[in-house]
């Protein structure tokens, strides 16, 4: 992993593919890195969770948004004009289709 990715993926806090990596580097429980709960530390001991969490992985689309939103926060209000402006061409050429199920 490169020094940058390790950067990002520290400054963003955001989940990643990297989470076993980091887990190793930091020395900790790659379940408590990537949800907070469980043990800290690598074999230790789970304290009972007051309830189930399960953590459903990003779909492809949530991924590119998180992406998106990265950018724009990186912009000045000039940019995000012209952005949306661009977006909502996007949005009127490509819409969603929805898919319905056979019976």
């Amino acid at each position: 992993m490169s020094q940058g990715t390790l950067a990002e993926a520290e400054i963003n806090g955001k989940r990643s593919g990297f989470t076993p990596q980091l887990a190793e580097i930091y020395k900790v429980s790659a379940k408590w890195l990537s949800t907070g709960k469980g043990a800290r530390e690598i074999g230790g001991k789970e304290s009972p969770s007051p309830k189930a969490e399960t953590i459903k992985p990003k779909s492809r689309r949530e991924e590119r948004i998180d992406e998106i939103n990265t950018l724009l926060s990186e912009m000045d209000m000039e940019g995000l004009a012209v952005i949306l402006d661009r977006a909502k061409d996007a949005a009127r050429d490509y819409p969603i289709v929805k898919q319905t199920r056979a019976s």
